[in-house]
């Protein structure tokens, strides 16, 4: 996963209608458990409130599971985000 990944189109109107977003994902701790995903995209505004694109920069920190030997995973996610999602 380290590295630059690109969203090209979002597939949930609800959620995720961008015509482009970029993650970039960085180790934050040395055995690879841990990861801090930078988040960069933008929504296009609709015309009747300005027009343009309304754009978002962020991070989330995520845990990485698959490498946490002594965390309880019932449900074998392979990470999850601590702390405030966007």
């Amino acid at each position: 996963l380290v590295g630059t990944w690109y969203k090209t189109d979002g597939l949930n109107p609800n959620y995720d209608l961008f015509d482009c977003q970029t993650n970039v994902f960085t180790t934050a701790a040395d055995d690879l458990s841990e990861l801090d995903m930078g988040i960069n995209f933008r929504v296009i505004r609709p015309p009747e409130s300005g027009g343009g694109y309304w754009e978002n920069k962020l991070t989330e920190h995520m845990v990485v599971d698959a490498v946490q030997q002594n965390v309880d995973n019932p449900t074998k996610r392979t990470m999850h985000t601590e702390g405030k999602m966007y």
